[in-house]
């Protein structure tokens, strides 16, 4: 969506909406916000550094960013089957 590029999101969008709603044939909001709650995930793994070395340390991801992983994965799958 940067640089002028939101119209086309859009069509992304709406075609993609509309294949899962032929494929499936229920309701798209049912569908979506399954897809939602069974790709994102609670946790993430994040690096810090401590003591000059880098540990992998679990950490806690809101709402908002679970939304933005799952619209960008969605985005991805879309684009590998055009």
């Amino acid at each position: 969506m940067k640089h002028g590029k939101k119209s086309l999101t859009y069509q992304i969008i709406h075609r993609t909406m509309k294949k899962i709603q032929q494929k499936t044939e229920t309701n798209l909001l049912y569908v979506l916000r399954q897809a939602k709650h069974k790709v994102t995930s609670d946790i993430v793994v994040k690096a810090r550094r401590v003591n000059g070395s880098t540990h992998q340390i679990h950490a806690e991801i809101g709402s908002k960013q679970k939304k933005s992983t799952f619209i960008r994965w969605l985005f991805a799958k879309y684009l590998l089957h055009l």
